[in-house]
């Protein structure tokens, strides 16, 4: 039986960097009141505690997170309970390479706003480009907890399933996207291919059609579309895929001939 061509789709519908949040010093209730410096000069405790935040996120802009980690540092001494800090912090730590680092950042934020939905895409990033994709599962199980509505967190616990092999539980998080969008062509060529791999080749036939209905240029569908008929025994179907796909995408086309003359 020939295997599909598989190629998930991935998805993070938030860029890394946007994380960082703007400067939001109102989720955190920060100290009020006057201090002295070593000079014995007053100093408001809120604009201090601002400038070193406001500093690491200008140097995290510019690239240069050393620096910002030491300014993102300075403001959790602070204020150990500044959970943007964390969260700013932990994406800096990303950027440098330092994953296990970041890891404890981001946790270290959650910890402190359990609903902190930023930390928790940041930790469930790391954790997919770490291939610790069991911790990724559970990162998006939170967010559901948080905002069950959201279609890109099912879609992305999809591919993360898929990754580790658990199709049943691929193919329900890809059924709750398309609850919420039918016509959402990443989300059905990704459960084509679940149903491609679970054996389920008249399943995935029809969610490949339905692709190619929304996407007509799709040529990696169509491919799946014609693998899917072959493995039904219906070479007509699937020789009128290849003619389709010739115009699509010629080598793609060759390789599926290749298929079906085998």
């Amino acid at each position: 039986m020939p295997n599909p061509h598989i190629k998930y789709v991935f998805r993070f519908f938030i860029s890394f960097f946007i994380l960082i949040p703007a400067l939001a010093l109102s989720e955190t209730v920060l100290p009020s009141g006057e201090e002295h410096n070593i000079n014995n000069e007053k100093v408001n405790i809120d604009d201090n505690l601002k400038t070193q935040y406001d500093m690491g996120v200008k140097l995290s802009e510019a690239g240069q997170y050393s620096d910002a980690v030491q300014y993102f540092k300075r403001a959790i001494v602070m204020r150990p309970d500044f959970v943007n800090a964390h969260n700013d912090l932990g994406v800096a730590y990303v950027e440098m390479g330092m994953n296990e680092d970041a890891v404890q950042s981001f946790k270290r934020a959650i910890k402190i706003k359990p609903d902190f939905a930023s930390a928790y895409y940041n930790l469930a990033f790391l954790y997919n480009s770490m291939g610790r994709h069991k911790e990724e599962i559970a990162s998006y199980k939170s967010l559901i907890k948080i905002n069950p509505l959201n279609a890109d967190t099912y879609y992305n616990l999809g591919v993360a399933y898929g990754k580790i092999g658990k199709h049943d539980n691929a193919i329900i998080a890809y059924k709750k996207v398309l609850a919420i969008d039918p016509e959402d062509v990443d989300t059905l060529y990704n459960l084509g291919v679940v149903y491609s791999k679970s054996g389920m080749d008249d399943k995935a036939a029809a969610t490949f059609e339905k692709v190619v209905q929304i996407n007509p240029g799709a040529g990696d569908a169509y491919f799946n579309l014609g693998i899917n008929y072959l493995n039904q025994g219906d070479k007509i179907s699937a020789m009128k895929v290849y003619k389709t796909l010739q115009k699509i995408n010629p080598p793609l086309a060759e390789k599926l001939l290749t298929i079906i003359e085998g």
